[in-house]
């Protein structure tokens, strides 16, 4: 299935590495990219909640949902991956000790044409004591047929909007809830659902 191909290949964003720095050492930054790569070490053993289904709205549409949380029910980690025809995306919320730390989001456009090249961008957010501490975007254009690669990119610091903190955990929360809730009004009426709970310690 083509969708379940695209899906396996954004998957592998999971893994995207989070050490790619802007043209000046900022130590915050360091330190929430830290916090991100610690959480993602530590997924295995917490509980891991996921969504995935075709999107009734759209011919070709589809999204995949994943919340993982700490022993005391907090989040950890929100995942959401979507595709429609002729776009794809893949957001990611890192959260320590109930707090925000670090966004990361991509966006792959491609016109529905013949030879038509791709936008792709990724964005990363890291916030500190519900502040934006830093907002960094690599954008660039990749002809057709070239899977579009953002490694060599430059990163650019952009402002970032106001309420970015609160937009993104009502996002995460809303998300993480629709997944506790098993369901969904904006996914087909019987989503395919599981839950993988904690493995026992060894």
């Amino acid at each position: 299935m083509r969708a379940t191909a695209t899906l396996l290949a954004l998957a592998s964003a999971l893994a995207l590495p989070l050490h790619l720095h802007s043209q000046e050492a900022d130590p915050r930054v360091d330190a929430i990219r830290a916090v991100a790569e610690q959480i993602d070490a530590g997924l295995k053993g917490v509980r891991h909640i996921r969504v995935s289904a075709e999107a009734p709205f759209e011919q070709g549409s589809w999204q995949d949902e994943h919340a993982w949380f700490d022993p005391d029910g907090r989040l950890l980690k929100v995942a959401a991956y979507g595709g429609a025809v002729g776009t794809l995306t893949h957001t990611d919320y890192y959260f320590r000790e109930g707090a925000l730390v670090f966004v990361f989001k991509t966006h792959e456009i491609t016109a529905t044409v013949a030879k038509a090249p791709t936008q792709a961008e990724e964005e990363r957010c890291y916030f500190e004591g519900g502040e934006l501490v830093k907002r960094l975007v690599k954008a660039a254009s990749f002809k057709a047929g070239v899977k579009p690669d953002l490694a060599k990119a430059a990163n650019e610091e952009r402002p970032g909007e106001v309420d970015a903190y609160k937009d993104f955990v009502a996002e995460a929360q809303e998300i993480a809830q629709r997944l506790r809730g098993g369901a969904n009004p904006d996914v087909s009426a019987a989503p395919a659902e599981e839950e993988v709970k904690p493995e026992p310690a060894k």
